[in-house]
C-alpha cells in the first residue's frame, strides 16, 4: 500500500482524437500559391481546435508545369524576401535548394503527362527524427508567411501533424 508521501503519476494514453493532421490556411484557403509581395500573407493552423501541441511533422508539396531548378522556388525565380517558416523562431526559404537543405526527406520529380512536363518538389520536416520527441509549440508560434509573388506556382500546400495537448 502506498503511503501518503508517495508520488502519484498519472499516465495519459494517446487516443485517436489526440492526433491531428491539418493544412496551413489563410481565411479558409490552403492554397499558398498567392501574391504576398505587397502585403505578406500568413498561413496558420486555423482549423486546429487546441492552442498547444507536439509537432511531429511538416509536409509540403510544390508542383509546376515546367522543369524546376535548384535556384528557383518551384518555377518562380529565387525569391527576394522568401517564405518565412516559423516555429517559435524563423527560417527564411528562398529557393528549392533551401527546401532540400531544411527538409528531412525531400525529393524532386519531373514527369511528362500527356506531353506536358510536371515537376513536383515534395518532402517533410520530421521533428521526431530531428529532435527525438517532436517540438512542443503553439498555434501562434507556428506559421508560414509568403512575402513574394508565388501565384505562378500550380500548387503549393503545407500541412502539419502531431499530438494535441489539452482538450479539443
Amino acid at each position: 500500500m502506498a503511503s501518503s508521501n508517495d508520488a502519484v503519476t498519472e499516465i495519459r494514453q494517446i487516443r485517436n482524437d489526440d492526433i491531428f493532421y491539418v493544412k496551413f490556411m489563410k481565411d479558409g484557403s490552403s492554397n499558398m500559391s498567392v501574391d504576398g509581395s505587397t502585403t505578406p500573407l500568413r498561413f496558420t493552423l486555423e482549423t486546429l481546435p487546441v492552442d498547444n501541441f507536439i509537432l511531429k511533422r511538416i509536409d509540403f508539396l510544390i508542383a509546376t508545369d515546367v522543369a524546376i531548378g535548384i535556384t528557383k522556388f518551384g518555377n518562380v525565380p529565387t525569391l527576394a524576401n522568401g517564405v518565412i517558416f516559423n516555429i517559435d523562431g524563423q527560417q527564411v526559404i528562398k529557393s528549392n535548394g533551401d527546401m532540400l537543405l531544411v527538409g528531412s526527406d525531400t525529393s524532386i520529380h519531373s514527369v511528362k503527362i500527356q506531353g506536358d512536363t510536371v515537376s513536383i518538389l515534395n518532402g517533410n520536416w520530421d521533428m521526431i527524427q530531428t529532435f527525438g520527441n517532436g517540438i512542443v509549440s503553439t498555434k501562434e508560434g507556428l506559421y508560414f508567411e509568403i512575402q513574394d509573388d508565388l501565384s505562378g506556382l500550380d500548387y503549393f500546400q503545407v500541412s502539419a501533424s502531431g499530438i494535441k495537448l489539452g482538450d479539443n
